[in-house]
């Protein structure tokens, strides 16, 4: 799904994996009639050295973020053992590596990330950029990263 022509004035909205995430910059005024689906918990959010990412929502077998990349800055090159991972570009442009490509993404565009493949995501723009994270996998866990190369000194 490809959000390129929608106007930073109205909602944009992605459904995946029975998530809805949106991104608005307008007041909304929303009415739930059923709220026994309503899943309202409190976001975790976890500073790095290049920004940081927020926990929206988590269950077996999955997870999903935003992660935000400060200008100028980048993730590690790494690759996951047990996860793949779909992006979707909220804000900013993003120059990614992907195996041996260097794509750029803009708001609205998608990647997915397959398991074991090398990759990086990286802000070298003076906007700050925004992405969804959509991780699937047998494992769900911070530490099933394997960085090949980090300009923080992180292992």
């Amino acid at each position: 799904m490809n959000f390129k022509n929608f106007s930073s004035t109205l909602i944009s909205a992605y459904l995946l994996f029975g998530v809805l995430a949106v991104n608005a910059k307008i007041n909304c005024n929303c009415h739930i009639k059923d709220k026994s689906n309503v899943n309202l918990q409190e976001q975790k959010t976890f500073q790095r050295p290049w920004g940081n990412y927020t926990v929206i929502d988590e269950g077996t077998g999955y997870l999903i973020k935003t992660i935000t990349v400060n200008p100028d800055q980048k993730l590690s090159v790494q690759r996951h053992n047990h996860r793949t991972e779909h992006w979707v570009i909220l804000n900013g442009t993003a120059l990614i590596i992907k195996g041996d490509k260097t794509l750029t993404l803009k708001t609205g565009d998608s990647i997915d990330i397959g398991l074991k493949e090398i990759h990086s995501l990286q802000n070298p723009y003076k906007e700050t950029l925004k992405i969804l994270e959509i991780q699937k996998g047998d494992i769900i866990d911070e530490n099933d990263i394997e960085r090949l190369s980090d300009i923080y000194g992180r292992k």
